[in-house]
């Protein structure tokens, strides 16, 4: 009988996963901070149009709050939608100014009509610094757990490194 406890075998088992976890929020990071700079580079020549609030509402938990900001807007007679105040990311800024129904003017791009923001602002330099280094140091973390991975792999399957 083995005197590993069950703690540590399943602890053997589920922890190597959790290494993923870094590689993919910095993939999800890197991502956002893609299309917050590709929309704030591109909007200075982006089209006013009308938009019209389909949804505006914030929902208070005990520990957190929801923002719900939608608006519809049509462009060369097709509709289209976005929740997407700035391109800075900003959240709950639309839920506080613009009540259901009202009807606002947004900016969309003309080249990818579905992209349309409320305010034209560009992200800071330092949020998305911020960004990046997390995004950054996330990565560096999966990598980390990559190579202890392979590390464990290469000593489970070859035997530990014997020097001469």
């Amino acid at each position: 009988m083995s005197n590993v406890s069950p703690l540590n075998r399943l602890l053997k088992r589920v922890i190597p996963v959790w290494g993923i976890i870094p590689l993919i929020w910095s993939g999800y990071i890197g991502h956002n901070i893609f299309i917050a700079y590709y929309i704030a580079g591109q909007q200075d020549d982006w089209v006013k149009t009308k938009a019209v609030v389909a949804e505006s509402w914030i929902s208070r938990e005990v520990d957190e709050q929801e923002c719900h900001f939608l608006y519809t807007y049509a462009v060369e007679g097709r509709d289209f939608w976005s929740s997407r105040y700035a391109a800075d990311g900003r959240e709950c800024v639309g839920q506080r100014k613009f009540k259901r129904t009202e009807t606002i003017e947004v900016y969309y791009s003309p080249e990818n009509p579905r992209l349309a923001v409320v305010e034209r602002l560009k992200p800071s330099i330092i949020s998305m610094g911020l960004a990046g280094f997390a995004s950054a140091l996330l990565f560096l973390l999966g990598c980390v757990w990559i190579v202890s991975v392979l590390f464990r792999v290469k000593q489970r399957f070859f035997g530990p490194h014997k020097q001469s």
